[in-house]
């Protein structure tokens, strides 16, 4: 049976394999540090599918592009940061 085609009252939730998957792939990547983020990334992305099952393979995009935002919104920062408030420091 498909996640949540009984009116949401069997929804898949994230277990311990999903969250052990995600991390251990970062970590054979070379990136063992990132493991907690891919963690929490993966049950972010698993809860928000699994509270509303209609549209769950939205959800995936939809965090892709939460973090493309917030990226162009920290590179806007650190450049006004840089060229903006920087020049202006006594020093």
């Amino acid at each position: 049976m498909a996640a949540g085609s009984d009116g949401g009252r069997n929804v898949d939730r994230p277990t311990q394999h999903d969250l052990g998957t995600s991390a251990l792939a970062v970590t054979l990547m070379g990136r063992p540090g990132d493991a907690v983020t891919a963690g929490i990334t993966t049950t972010v992305v698993m809860v928000v599918a699994a509270v509303s099952p209609l549209h769950a393979w939205q959800q995936p995009i939809l965090r892709f592009a939460d973090t493309v935002i917030g990226v162009i919104a920290g590179v806007a920062a650190a450049w006004i940061g840089l060229r903006v408030i920087r020049p202006r420091l006594p020093g």
